[in-house]
């Protein structure tokens, strides 16, 4: 049954409206005029049809009228986009099977993934203590909702399955990458620690060199092995007195041990650096491009490494190099002009201040800071001063990196490798702003171990949505923007009269853009229905 327009040859400006059966006799299809409700090209005509639908009403049983300002009654809103953003991501790369296979001999009567999952979102969306949790899973549209001693507990085998969790997780990010990681890069953060002296229950937290320049808290230090396009493949906890140099010798052991890597080249930085650690890698048979630490070369032996005759262009930079064989081992030189102006202008500006200071006699400040301390004469006596001769030995250094390799690699490609540094440093930022991985709370080590997997989980399903954004968008699609759009996308929940109904708002194009590159489905708008064979029909709108 339909509604058909009709018009006479005679009359062609009249329009003349008609319910229409079809019935099917034999063969044929005949149409039946069921009602005629006559003209319908004035305002007459539509207000009859409003009474007569507002006398059939009544007798429906799956249309009924709706009375916008009583009949609708919103009640709560909840997230949706993050949830199936980054579930499908979840999917994709293969973490939901690897933890599956991992917890697969631990009986419970929960689902252990599931809750490691909604941890992990916390950290993505909006991260937040775990006593937080229970709030948070109800801000979240289709969440599974979890105890918080089962959280606890889903953080506890997390860490007690690691080492093979990291295994199968390594294997993904392979899976990602073709197969093919060839270089690694590695550094080390510290994570201060803001709650009460845990006293002996953990062996962890401990006084170490600061990173954030808190030497008075506890802290823990973590180290990250990234691949070169900035993926995580694995992570270690230590002590927070450990230093950078025992990190790396323990990490490298156990990327080859644990990751099973027969030839990679790792990259870190100058902090990395030592005779121990070169000489480690290079009897495990392993490449390294790592940062040198200029002030320890000789300077005496600088004006013939730091000169800038003979330089060489790097293509595609403005970058200049040169190679160099100094004590035994390779070395390659580059200067770049912009960073230089850029160190000599931060120079000016700290002088300024050492000046001011200076005639302040603020002397107790000057001598915590090492910024200040290397253009300073005198530091242990009652009247600093300025050095010429340091400052000009400073100038030395503008602009210059010096880098140390063993790898079969050009000297453009070893300072290419080493540029690429920008994505572990992003990665540390992006862990500790977004991902909120410290200050930690946590007390017992095996619950500061299982949130520090907790954000590095999150961390790959983070860098992992960049690149796929960046991948289909190139420059055109922009991760913060998109994800406060995607964290926008929420549903409704609402009675319609007396029937429950669930509504989707409207996706905004920079959420789209993560469905896009996912090759996600974008939902229905109305998510559920109480009674879906019931239809609600407002005001009829003028003709």
């Amino acid at each position: 049954m339909y509604l058909k327009y009709k018009k006479y040859k005679e009359h062609p400006d009249r329009v003349y409206l008609q319910v229409v059966e079809s019935i099917r006799e034999g063969n044929y299809i005949r149409k039946k005029t069921v009602l005629s409700l006559g003209r319908f090209d004035n305002n007459d005509a539509v207000e009859r049809v409003n009474k007569l639908l507002e006398a059939l009403l009544p007798v429906s049983t799956n249309v009924q009228p709706l009375d916008y300002k009583n009949d609708i009654i919103p009640y709560n809103t909840k997230q949706i986009g993050p949830l199936l953003v980054f579930k499908s991501l979840w999917k994709k790369i293969g973490l939901d099977q690897t933890l599956k296979n991992s917890f697969d001999n631990i009986s419970t009567l929960y689902d252990l993934e599931q809750a490691v999952f909604n941890l992990v979102l916390n950290r993505l969306v909006a991260p937040t203590s775990k006593r937080r949790m229970g709030h948070f899973q109800n801000t979240i549209y289709g969440m599974t909702k979890f105890d918080l001693h089962q959280y606890y507990r889903a953080m506890d085998y997390l860490i007690d399955h690691k080492e093979d969790i990291e295994k199968n997780i390594f294997e993904a990010v392979k899976k990602q990458h073709k197969n093919k990681i060839t270089m690694a890069l590695y550094d080390t953060t510290s994570l201060v620690y803001y709650g009460d002296d845990p006293k002996d229950q953990s062996e962890l937290l401990d006084h170490g060199f600061s990173k954030a320049r808190r030497g008075d808290l506890k802290q823990v230090v973590v180290g990250v092995l990234m691949s070169q396009e900035g993926i995580p493949l694995g992570h270690e906890t230590y002590a927070g007195n450990s230093s950078d140099v025992h990190c790396f010798e323990d990490i490298i052991n156990k990327a080859v041990d644990k990751y099973g890597i027969e030839k990679l080249v790792f990259i870190g930085d100058r902090g990395m650096i030592s005779k121990k650690n070169t000489a480690l890698l290079d009897k495990m048979g392993q490449e390294y491009v790592l940062g040198y630490r200029m002030r320890t070369i000789s300077k005496n032996d600088r004006p013939e490494i730091f000169s800038k005759i003979n330089l060489k262009k790097l293509r595609n930079h403005k970058l200049q190099y040169k190679e160099i064989e100094y004590k035994g081992q390779r070395l390659i030189f580059y200067y770049n002009e912009e960073r230089a102006i850029l160190d000599a202008e931060f120079r000016e500006r700290v002088l300024e201040r050492l000046k001011e200071k200076l005639k302040s006699g603020k002397i107790k400040s000057l001598l915590e800071n090492p910024g200040y301390l290397k253009y300073l004469d005198d530091v242990k006596g009652s009247a600093p001063n300025i050095s010429d001769k340091k400052v000009d030995q400073d100038k030395d250094f503008d602009g210059v990196f010096v880098l140390t390799s063993n790898a079969m690699l050009s000297a453009p490609e070893v300072v290419e490798s080493y540029r690429s540094l920008w994505q572990i440093e992003q990665g540390f930022k992006q862990l500790k702003t977004e991902l909120k991985l410290g200050p930690i709370y946590h007390f017992t080590d095996k619950r500061i171990r299982g949130h520090i997997f907790i954000c590095f989980l999150a961390l790959i399903l983070r860098r992992f949505l960049a690149q796929y954004l960046s991948t289909k968008y190139k420059k055109k699609a922009s991760y913060p923007d998109c994800m406060d759009d995607l964290k926008n996308l929420n549903v409704v929940e609402m009675k319609v009269k007396d029937e429950e109904m669930h509504v989707m708002t409207e996706i905004k194009k920079n959420a789209k853009k993560l469905f896009n590159c996912l090759n996600l489905e974008i939902p229905e708008k109305i998510l559920y229905q109480s009674n879906p064979e019931i239809q609600f029909v407002g005001p009829a709108e003028p003709f």
